[in-house]
C-alpha cells in the first residue's frame, strides 16, 4: 500500500475539521427550525409559548458569545486567542437565527489547525450541553406547573359537576311536585265537571 502523501494527509486532516463543523451547523439549524415551527404553527400546543422564545434567544446568545482563550484565567481548554468566535472558524449567525457555514474558511484552517478548530467547537458544544441541562430543568418546572393547573381545573370541574347534580336533583324533585299538583288539579277539575254536569241534568229534569 502506498504511503499517504503530504497533500492527501492535509486534505483528510482538513476534511475531518470541516465535517465536524458542518455537523454542528446542521444539528443547530434543525433544532432552531423545529423550535420556530412549534412556535408559529397555530395548531401546535406550544404556539406563542414564551419558553420557546427564551430558548431561541439563548441559543443565539450562546453562538455569538466569544470564548475565553485557554491561556487566560477561567479560559476554555485549547481555545486560542485568534479563534474565540465561531465566525473565525467559518460559522456565522444569520438574521433568521440559523447558522451558515463557510467550508472554504474551515478547510483552510483545518489543513494546519484542526486541533484549534476542534477546541473551539468543543467549547460551544459544552456550552450548549450545559444549557440543555438548564432547559431540562425549565421543562420539568413547566410540567409541574401544568400538573398543578390541571389538578385545580379537575377540582373545579368536579365541584361544578357536584353543584349541577344537586341542582338537577332539586329541579327533578320540584318537577315531580308540580306534576303531582297538576294531577290533583286535574282530578279536582274532573270532579267539578261531573258535579256541574249533574246539576245541569237535575235542573233540566225539574223542568
Amino acid at each position: 500500500v502506498e504511503r499517504e502523501t503530504r497533500e492527501q494527509f492535509a486534505e483528510r486532516f482538513a476534511k475531518a475539521g470541516t465535517d465536524a463543523l458542518k455537523a454542528f451547523v446542521d444539528a443547530y439549524n434543525k433544532l432552531v427550525t423545529t423550535l420556530d415551527q412549534q412556535r408559529r404553527d397555530p395548531r401546535s400546543p406550544l404556539a406563542g409559548d414564551a419558553l420557546l422564545r427564551t430558548v431561541r434567544g439563548r441559543l443565539s446568545e450562546l453562538v455569538l458569545t466569544a470564548a475565553v482563550p485557554g491561556d487566560r484565567p477561567g479560559g476554555a481548554p485549547g481555545v486560542v486567542a485568534d479563534l474565540t468566535r465561531l465566525a473565525e472558524v467559518g460559522i456565522s449567525l444569520q438574521k433568521d437565527g440559523t447558522l451558515t457555514f463557510d467550508p472554504a474558511r474551515a478547510t483552510a484552517l483545518g489543513e494546519t489547525r484542526l486541533g484549534d478548530v476542534r477546541a473551539r467547537l468543543a467549547d460551544r458544544m459544552a456550552a450548549l450541553a450545559g444549557y440543555a441541562g438548564e432547559l431540562a430543568g425549565l421543562i420539568d418546572q413547566r410540567e409541574r406547573n401544568l400538573d398543578t393547573q390541571s389538578g385545580r381545573l379537575t377540582d373545579r370541574i368536579a365541584d361544578i359537576d357536584a353543584r349541577l347534580d344537586k341542582r338537577r336533583t332539586a329541579l327533578l324533585a320540584q318537577y315531580a311536585k308540580f306534576e303531582s299538583s297538576l294531577g290533583r288539579l286535574k282530578a279536582l277539575g274532573d270532579q267539578l265537571s261531573a258535579q256541574f254536569a249533574g246539576l245541569n241534568r237535575g235542573q233540566n229534569d225539574g223542568r
